[in-house]
């Protein structure tokens, strides 16, 4: 058994096994139990932001288990709890909660942590790993508020009456603003207007109208031979975003 970069190793050959014991107790240069090594550490305090339990991250090749011991002072009085570990070739998190810990003596005390080890059973080929021990606690939402940025709906007359329209869509570019977009699919209106405009005069391309469901025309009938003129029609859309 022993630590190498970063993570704690244990293994046992065939037909033999025993115990590994990981120790986190302060610096102390022996395997000697001090109960209270860590009363000095700013984060012996196992509850702050609503800690609950503690997650093993550990990988064996076969099941086994491993007890856990927490102190807070005492060597005679500890929390114990048994984990299990799951046989197989990915690391793997193991949680247990304060909660299922049994008092030794007079427990101890999570929000006060002197020290705590794991012992872990390692009995005919087993080989462990242990990259990470943490404290689990909840998940904390803040409530977040999303501001959209304003934005313009104008009227754009469509000369060529090709049917483009300009809108406003969820999708935005890095500095927040809306990006026009052809992609119906994005679309968030209200509702659609369309207008139209009529050209009374062949050499004017000045139009004018007002909101209407359709196109229109006008003619001049005043050639003897019958035949008609008609301007061209030039279509208007305006579309009534809705916030999203």
């Amino acid at each position: 058994a022993g630590t190498s970069s970063g993570a704690f190793s244990c293994a046992s050959p065939s037909n033999a096994g025993g115990f590994a014991t990981l120790q986190y107790d302060g610096i102390d240069g022996t395997m000697d139990l001090d109960p209270s090594g860590l009363f000095s550490d700013p984060e012996n305090d196992w509850t702050v932001a609503s800690g609950f339990g503690l997650r093993t991250v550990v990988e064996s090749d076969f099941t086994t288990t491993a007890e856990v011991q927490v102190y807070s002072g005492s060597a005679n009085d500890y929390c114990s709890a048994t984990i299990t570990i799951p046989g197989g070739s990915n690391f793997e998190n193991v949680n247990v909660e304060y909660q299922e810990f049994s008092a030794i003596g007079a427990g101890c005390d999570f929000s006060n942590v002197g020290a705590f080890q794991f012992i872990v059973q390692v009995d005919n080929d087993v080989d462990v790993v242990i990259s990470q021990i943490s404290v689990v606690g909840p998940i904390i939402y803040n409530e977040c508020t999303c501001v959209c940025p304003e934005f313009t709906c104008i009227i754009a007359i469509d000369h060529d009456d090709d049917g483009f329209v300009y809108y406003a869509t969820s999708d935005f570019d890095d500095d927040g603003f809306n990006n026009p977009t052809t992609d119906l699919s994005t679309l968030y209106s209200t509702a659609t207007y369309s207008f139209s405009t009529g050209n009374d005069d062949d050499d004017d391309d000045s139009s004018s109208g007002s909101p209407s469901s359709g196109s229109s025309s006008s003619g001049d009938d005043d050639d003897d031979n019958g035949s008609s003129s008609s301007s061209s029609d030039a279509s208007a859309l305006a579309v009534t975003p809705a916030l999203f």
